[in-house]
């Protein structure tokens, strides 16, 4: 092996690695954003006394700090179990507000 081909392997692994880092690093700030979403979501739901905007806030803060601390592919992947644990999150809410005002 060359020193020149030696230098080329080298300089690819540098920019694949790169590359992961910068992906990694987008995910972490999107997933940051959408946690702060989340939180001003529910903190109006909150003021506004809207139970669906707090859900919504909630399921927003949750897949945030998974897109920070999983990336996207995770998100993908699991897409369909997220959903429907909001969708039972959101039912069960609706069914416990629906008894409390009786």
């Amino acid at each position: 092996m060359t020193t020149k081909s030696l230098n080329k392997q080298i300089d690819k692994k540098i920019d694949e690695i790169s590359e992961k880092q910068n992906v990694a690093s987008q995910n972490v700030v999107s997933g940051r954003l959408t946690q702060a979403k989340g939180i001003v979501l529910e903190q109006l739901g909150n003021i506004s006394n809207d139970e669906r905007m707090k859900l919504v806030g909630k399921r927003d803060q949750i897949a945030g700090k998974l897109q920070a601390n999983y990336g996207d592919n995770w998100l993908v992947r699991n897409r369909g179990w997220l959903m429907l644990s909001t969708a039972v999150a959101a039912i069960a809410a609706f069914i416990f507000l629906r008894n409390s005002n009786s």
